[in-house]
C-alpha cells in the first residue's frame, strides 16, 4: 500500500474506538467542564471586583487547558497509525511496522501529548 493513498477507510477499526472512544469522552468532558469553570471564574472575578489583570490571568490559565484537552481529543481520534504490515512510500523502499504499538511523545503549545502508535521504518 503507499501511504499516499491511504485514507481513514483503510484503518476504520483503530479509529476513535475502544480506549480511544474513552479518551476522546474524557477530553470532551473536560472541556465542558474548564469553560464552565471559566465562565464561573469571569462572573465572580466581575463580582468581586477582581482587576483586569488578575482575571486575564485566570482566563489565561482556562485556555491553555482547554487547548491541551482539545489536542487531546485530537490525538485521541487519530486513531493508531496501522497501514498493514507494510508500505510503500512514494521512494519506492517498502516500511515495516512495528509488531506492537509504541509510545509516541508530541509536545505542543499547550503542553505534552503521549500515545501509543504503530511505527514504520526500513528495517527492524
Amino acid at each position: 500500500m503507499s501511504i499516499s493513498e491511504t485514507t481513514l477507510a483503510d484503518n476504520p477499526e483503530t479509529h476513535a474506538t475502544g480506549r480511544r472512544n474513552s479518551l476522546a469522552a474524557e477530553a470532551a468532558g473536560q472541556i465542558s467542564n474548564i469553560a464552565k469553570q471559566l465562565q464561573a471564574t469571569v462572573m465572580t472575578a466581575a463580582r468581586k471586583g477582581d482587576s483586569f489583570d488578575q482575571t486575564e490571568r485566570a482566563v489565561w490559565n482556562s485556555v491553555l487547558q482547554i487547548g491541551f484537552q482539545a489536542m487531546e481529543l485530537f490525538v485521541a481520534h487519530q486513531g493508531d497509525g496501522d497501514l498493514g504490515p507494510e508500505v510503500q512510500p512514494e521512494n519506492g523502499k517498502t516500511l515495516f511496522r512495528t509488531e506492537q504499538p509504541m509510545a509516541t511523545v508530541i509536545r505542543s503549545v499547550f503542553g505534552t501529548h503521549t500515545f501509543d502508535q504503530f511505527q514504520y521504518s526500513a528495517g527492524k
